[in-house]
C-alpha cells in the first residue's frame, strides 16, 4: 500500500476524532506543518511517529505499510522525513537501500541520489520539499531552522545558484580503500570491479585515472599515478615489475564521474586551484588518518565503493575443482 494511502488514513482518522490539524500536532509534540505534509504525502512519518499517531487517532497504521517502489524522490523524502534533520547523500542512500525503498538501484546510487536532489532544487525552486545544509548535505524545508540555508556567498540568499553550480564538489569522484589484490584477475586489461552499495550494480574501475597507494597490510608502500595509463594497466604492471612481492592491497582516488548506467565518463574534470588544495588535504587525511583530523575530512564527498570479487576467479577455482575430481575418478 502506497504513502499517499497512510496519508489518507491519517486525514481520516484525525477527522473522525474531531481534531484539527493543530490540536492533533500538540499531542504528538510537531508542528501543524508536519501533520499536513503527512496528509499531503510531501512527508512520511517515520516508524515512532506511526506508533502514536496509532495510540492518539485509535486506528491501525502501521499496516498500511510504504511502498517498496518507490520513486527516487520519494524515497530520499521518507529517509529524511524519518531523520528529522538534515543528511549526507551518501548517507541518505545508504538508508534507502538499507530499508528496501528501491527494488533496483543501479550501478550508482548515491549518485543518483545527488543528482535527484539537485535538480529537484533547480526546477522546483523554493517549492521543491529540499534545502541545502552544507556541501553534500541535504534536508527537508519543513524541518529547515531559520537561516540555516547553506551559501558560500551570502549575496545569493537563497542558496540555489550554488546548488546549480556544485561548486561544492572536490575533483575526487570515487575511491576504493584496501582492496585486496587477490580478488583481481590480473591481466593487462583486469577487471577493477565495485559497487556503491549492498544490492548496487558493479562497476568496473580498470578504466579510472587518479592516483593510488599500494599497501602490504596497512602499511603504505608506494604511490603511483594513472594518467597516461588506466588505473588497472598500472596496477597490472605492479604484478610484474620490482613492487610485485610487496603489496598485497591497493587503494585508489579517482578523478572520473560514473554515470547511471555504470561507465566511467572518459573526460577528465577542470578544477580550480582550491579544488586541488581540497582534494591534496582529503587525500591526505583518507591515507594517513591524523587523529585530530575529521574522517575525511570537510570537502570530500566523493563515493566509497566496495570491492567486489572478479567473477574469473571463483570461474576458474571450480574448473580446477571439477579436473580435480575427475582426475581421481580416472
Amino acid at each position: 500500500m502506497s504513502a499517499l494511502r497512510v496519508g489518507e488514513m491519517i486525514r481520516q482518522a484525525r477527522r473522525k476524532q474531531g481534531l484539527a490539524q493543530a490540536e492533533l500536532a500538540g499531542r504528538l509534540n510537531v508542528s501543524q506543518a508536519t501533520v499536513s505534509s503527512w496528509e499531503t504525502e510531501r512527508l512520511t512519518p517515520n516508524d515512532d511517529q506511526l506508533a502514536v499517531l496509532e495510540q492518539v487517532l485509535d486506528t491501525a497504521l502501521s499496516a498500511a505499510g510504504i511502498s517498496t517502489s518507490l520513486t527516487w524522490k520519494d524515497a530520499i523524502v521518507h529517509v529524511l522525513s524519518s531523520s528529522g534533520e538534515a543528511m549526507a547523500y551518501s548517507d541518505i542512500t545508504e538508508q534507502i537501500v538499507d530499508r528496501g525503498l528501491r527494488t533496483s538501484v543501479g550501478p550508482t546510487p548515491a549518485n543518483t541520489v545527488y543528482a535527484i536532489i539537485h535538480k529537484s532544487l533547480h526546477d522546483e525552486g523554493g517549492d521543491s520539499p529540499f534545502y541545502k545544509a552544507g556541501p553534500g548535505t541535504f534536508g527537508l524545508r519543513v524541518h529547515q531552522e531559520p537561516a540555516a540555508q547553506w551559501s558560500p556567498d551570502e549575496e545569493h540568499s537563497d542558496g540555489l545558484e550554488e546548488v546549480v553550480v556544485e561548486t561544492d564538489r572536490t575533483i575526487i569522484r570515487a575511491l576504493g580503500m584496501f582492496w585486496l589484490r587477490e580478488k583481481v584477475e590480473w591481466k593487462r586489461n583486469p577487471a577493477i570491479l565495485g559497487r556503491q552499495h549492498i544490492g548496487a550494480d558493479n562497476v568496473d574501475f580498470a578504466g579510472q585515472r587518479g592516483v593510488y597507494l599500494l599497501h602490504d597490510r596497512h602499511k603504505v608502500v608506494y604511490v603511483g599515478r594513472s594518467v597516461d595509463r588506466p588505473l588497472g594497466q598500472r596496477l597490472y604492471e605492479h604484478t610484474r615489475d620490482r613492487h610485485s612481492g610487496r603489496w598485497d592491497r591497493f587503494s585508489w582516488f579517482g578523478l572520473l564521474d560514473i554515470d547511471q548506467n555504470g561507465q566511467l565518463n572518459p573526460e577528465m574534470p577542470t578544477a580550480s586551484g582550491e579544488a586541488v588544495i581540497n582534494a591534496l588535504e582529503a587525500i591526505l587525511i583518507e591515507c594517513l588518518e591524523p587523529p585530530q583530523n575529521r574522517r575525511r575530512g570537510d570537502h570530500l564527498d566523493a563515493v566509497e565503493f566496495i570491492q567486489r570479487p572478479d567473477p574469473e576467479i571463483d570461474r576458474k577455482k571450480r574448473q580446477e575443482l571439477m579436473q580435480d575430481l575427475l582426475s581421481q575418478v580416472k
